[in-house]
């Protein structure tokens, strides 16, 4: 129980420092209604949903387009690494125990992405 309460930790966290950096940089490009203005500039009309109710998958998916823009500067190895997350993230969300390689792949991503995040 300990180690799935870390891991939602963990998770909580990487999805959380997602969110923030795409707001943190896409808002010193573009200000405070970049993500409106961005989904005009892309000609995708109105985003369908708020940012902050975007699910983990929909953030990826954003964080991988911004950063083939070249308007973040995410590596790609880290974007992949988030990305191949995401049925260990399905797994924690449905109470379903991890394997030990399912938790050091968890562990190595969040301590990957809060170095980039933080450094």
């Amino acid at each position: 129980m300990k180690k799935m309460s870390s891991a939602y930790g963990e998770l909580f966290k990487i999805e959380n420092d997602i969110r923030s950096y795409i707001t943190l940089n896409m808002r010193g490009l573009f200000g405070s209604d970049w993500y409106e203005y961005s989904y005009r500039k892309l000609k995708f009309g109105r985003p369908s949903k708020k940012f902050d109710r975007l699910f983990y998958h929909e953030l990826i998916n954003i964080l991988n387009l911004y950063s083939k823009m070249k308007l973040l500067e995410m590596p790609v190895s880290l974007i992949n690494e988030l990305k191949y997350l995401t049925p260990i993230r399905n797994k924690i969300a449905h109470s379903i125990s991890l394997n030990e390689s399912e938790h050091a792949y968890l562990n190595n991503t969040y301590q990957k992405l809060n170095k980039f995040i933080h450094k």
